[in-house]
């Protein structure tokens, strides 16, 4: 390749980072300290499968106030549920600052924002089906929930019925992780989610565990609860 091309390719690089970028928002980081990051939330029982994609950070000064799933409903021959989630940040002051997401599987539909009023998420809790076996469709995470203000507010990432036909959209095999949440004076700031990628010959499940990861919402609270 000689000198012109190159540089061409280089450019449109750029370019192509820079449009992808308009909407997507925060740091794609190795160390979360570079937020200030007080605590992660995970699930206690986590489907044990995929790659861990990169960490997605809000920008500082914001939190999560909002989310939302990219989610394939019950009904077919092999089943993967969530695909991806998505969070939305905001500043104290409910200035939309954009989003963030990580890891993400290729099937879906986003089902739309689940947003709190006024408030910022604090917590969390996923629905997730175990292995079953060889002989046996493997689903991984089904459904996944958000705390507003500590329990204010519940929001569901899955409504019980279709709107048009009125058919069951959630699964119900699976079991519901405990309630992971942020220590006091925090907010969710980003997330992680492992994806186990589509199977040529095997099983797929798309998104198999999800860490949150919490800020403190004033610096008085950055070293109270820093467990790193």
């Amino acid at each position: 390749m000689n000198m012109g091309r190159f540089i061409c390719a280089v450019l449109l690089s750029v370019l192509a980072l820079t449009a992808s970028a308009i909407e997507q928002v925060g740091t794609r980081v190795d160390l979360i300290e570079t937020r200030g990051v007080t605590s992660t939330l995970f699930l206690n029982n986590p489907y044990d499968a995929g790659d861990w994609g990169f960490i997605g950070l809000c920008p500082e000064y914001s939190f999560v106030h909002a989310f939302e799933i990219l989610f394939v409903p019950p009904g077919n021959v092999d089943e993967t549920a969530i695909n991806a989630v998505k969070l939305y940040c905001s500043t104290e002051q409910h200035f939309d600052v954009g989003y963030v997401e990580s890891a993400a599987g290729p099937d879906g539909l986003w089902y739309g924002m689940k947003v709190c009023h006024g408030t910022f998420i604090t917590g969390f809790r996923a629905k997730v089906l175990e292995y079953q076996g060889v002989f046996t469709d493997d689903v991984a995470v089904q459904d996944f929930q958000a705390e507003c203000n500590y329990g204010e507010e519940i929001l569901s990432g899955i409504s019980l019925l279709d709107e048009e036909d009125a058919t069951p959209v959630e699964f119900n095999d699976g079991e519901w992780s405990v309630w992971a949440q942020c220590p006091p004076g925090n907010a969710v700031c980003g997330l992680q989610t492992r994806v186990e990628a589509p199977q040529l010959a095997d099983d797929d499940t798309a998104v198999t565990d999800i860490n949150l990861f919490c800020c403190p919402r004033s610096p008085a609270n950055s070293t109270m609860y820093n467990r790193y």
